[in-house]
């Protein structure tokens, strides 16, 4: 059984998501345990798969790929290694096989941090994201960009944490102390599914506990 764990309001930097707390909305840490680490590298099948069944089920979901996977450096490169190439694009999915891609794409490697979703309603129309700088949303100040992304009517950003081993769920309209938004209540409402499936636990853990359990073999 997958083992997830939720942490509310995450203040070290040891998960290299750059400033920590955001000044704007509310940011939850999300990881996993799965008996399936030891088997493979990066995220675990069982937890890519129910992931993204989560995400497609619950959101409009867009993520980052990358026409020429072969480039697996641009992440790191950037704004350099764009001049001249095929730049990353953005792609809807509500096939929750295909957006398991995400995961392993390795033009935009999740491992490496080289990857980003944006979260909408799941019948909103799609995202005006013309305007969203690539540079700034992978980089330490991704925060900066809530306006625009506000604007273009992305509701959550999802971002992978140190090693691709967590990911921070960045809620742009939430608020500490008040109730949450309605796609956070999807998000809950679907982990909860998952849970009561007995295809994984849920525990709401402190950053403490959340690091300890993450180190556990």
């Amino acid at each position: 059984m997958i083992q997830l764990l939720i942490c509310d309001h995450p203040l070290s930097s040891d998960w290299q998501l750059g400033r920590l707390p955001p000044r704007q909305g509310r940011l939850e840490l999300l990881g996993w345990v799965c008996a399936d680490d030891a088997q493979e590298g990066g995220v675990p099948l069982p937890v890519r798969q129910l992931l993204a069944r989560v995400w497609v089920g619950m959101a409009r979901l867009e993520y980052l790929f990358h026409d020429h996977p072969g480039r697996s450096t641009w992440a790191r490169l950037i704004p350099q290694a764009w001049r001249g190439r095929v730049l990353p694009r953005w792609v809807n999915s509500t096939d929750p096989s295909q957006a398991q891609a995400l995961f392993h794409d390795s033009g935009c490697p999740w491992a490496l941090q080289g990857q980003a979703l944006l979260l909408s309603e799941a019948q909103s129309p799609k995202p005006k994201l013309e305007a969203v700088p690539l540079d700034v949303l992978l980089s330490d100040d991704w925060w900066q960009l809530a306006p625009i992304l506000r604007a273009a009517g992305v509701e959550a950003v999802v971002r992978p944490g140190v090693d691709g081993a967590a990911a921070g769920l960045w809620w742009l309209e939430a608020e500490r102390g008040r109730e949450p938004t309605g796609l956070q209540q999807c998000w809950h409402q679907a982990l909860a599914r998952e849970v009561a499936g007995g295809v994984a636990s849920l525990s709401q853990v402190s950053e403490d506990e959340f690091r300890n359990r993450l180190a556990q073999p």
